[in-house]
């Protein structure tokens, strides 16, 4: 099976989720015999790149359609789902995205200000972004979300063509070539029981609400990221964060995901929160999961899809409904071992199995979409 891969020019080198989502599902497809073909999206809309920065014209890209069995759009869809059909109106298109309402997300903003008007000011201008591009899906085929709750949020806020099929993906991560179950304790993290924050520090990740929920507490905590990004807001948050905390909580930095440090602190931690407005699930507490920390998450984004009965969870608008969800998680204790190792099934092979399913399923549909259009020949 031939695939153009196509992603936004910001996912190439992120370190983020979606960033790593891209890369790791892109290199299990390679694994399973697809041959694939990787394209950017670059800014303004309808310029494209090559893996060489290269800049490719029109023809260009319609040449690597036209040579490929199946399109899949990367986190490019609004606005490109419209821009595509100039190029592919009748070409198989599957396509993916991070999602969830803007709006809600104001709101959300609006219920739970430990960061105040900077935040809700971005998530507006992220509106007004989000309006001038439009809410038209159209033209895919086949729509992989991280969720079903995902998928059905996008159904109801976008237009979709009716015969648009939605088959959830869920994210997946790398299991360490070692046991997790023997590595020694990490020294940048407290003596005792901790409670570990693993992630980027952006508004939405939350983690102010965190600290003030549990300021007065005797736990200990240790949050594992830097801030996201350089940008003043970003920034903000971060030394903000750091500003309200407690000596009960630890700053230990970024560690490379998949490092050996890296799942020393998750191996140890006796519960992991993940406090975020939404998570769609979070590839950081997969692997938290996995090496046996409680979960303790956010209810909104579909990750009771992901850790079902294992997991404690809260609304992240509600600071007393964070706290009670880690007294809770904390008395439950860690995962047993049997649990944990369920969490080995979302491995990246088994994500892109499924999207080669997708892209099979959308090609058999675009097929017998064109063979319905033909003109009856017996008449």
């Amino acid at each position: 099976m031939k695939v153009l891969y196509v992603c936004t020019r910001g996912l190439k080198d992120a370190q983020t989720g979606a960033g790593t989502q891209a890369r790791e599902t892109y290199n299990a497809l390679v694994r399973l015999g697809c041959e694939m073909t990787r394209i950017y999206s670059c800014h303004p809309v309808g310029t494209f790149e090559d893996e060489a920065g290269r800049a490719l014209t029109e023809d260009d890209v319609r040449a690597l359609i036209a040579r490929n069995d199946v399109t899949h759009l990367i986190y490019c869809l609004r606005p490109l789902a419209q821009y595509w059909r100039r190029f592919a109106p009748h070409r198989p298109t599957a396509g993916s995205t991070v999602f969830w309402s803007g709006w809600e997300r104001v709101w959300i903003t609006h219920q739970n200000m430990p960061f105040g008007w900077p935040r809700l000011r971005a998530e507006l201008t992220c509106i007004r972004r989000m309006c001038a591009l439009g809410n038209d899906y159209r033209g895919i085929d086949i729509f992989l979300p991280n969720t079903h709750a995902e998928g059905m949020k996008v159904q109801g806020c976008y237009r979709m063509d009716e015969t648009t099929r939605c088959v959830s993906v869920p994210n997946g991560f790398i299991p360490p070539r070692f046991d997790v179950a023997t590595l020694p304790r990490s020294k940048k993290v407290p003596d005792g029981d901790y409670l570990v924050v693993p992630g980027v520090f952006a508004g939405r990740k939350n983690q102010l609400g965190l600290i003030r929920a549990l300021y007065d507490t005797n736990y200990q905590i240790v949050f594992m990221g830097d801030a996201l990004d350089s940008s003043d807001l970003s920034c903000w948050f971060y030394e903000q964060c750091r500003r309200e905390a407690t000596d009960r909580m630890r700053f230990i930095g970024y560690l490379p995901s998949g490092s050996e440090e890296y799942w020393q602190v998750l191996a140890h931690a006796r519960c992991a929160c993940l406090p975020s407005d939404c998570e769609t699930p979070g590839i950081a507490m997969i692997e938290a999961a996995y090496a046996g920390a409680r979960p303790v998450i956010t209810k909104f984004g579909g990750t009771l899809e992901y850790y079902g009965f294992d997991a404690e969870y809260f609304n992240p608008c509600r600071l007393n409904e964070m706290r009670e969800a880690v007294d809770r998680g904390w008395a439950r204790g860690r995962l047993s071992t049997d649990q944990a190792k369920t969490y080995a099934r979302f491995s990246w092979d088994y994500c892109a199995e499924i999207t080669r399913d997708a892209y099979r399923v959308a090609i058999l549909q675009e097929k017998s979409e064109s063979e319905n259009q033909r003109p009856d020949s017996s008449r």
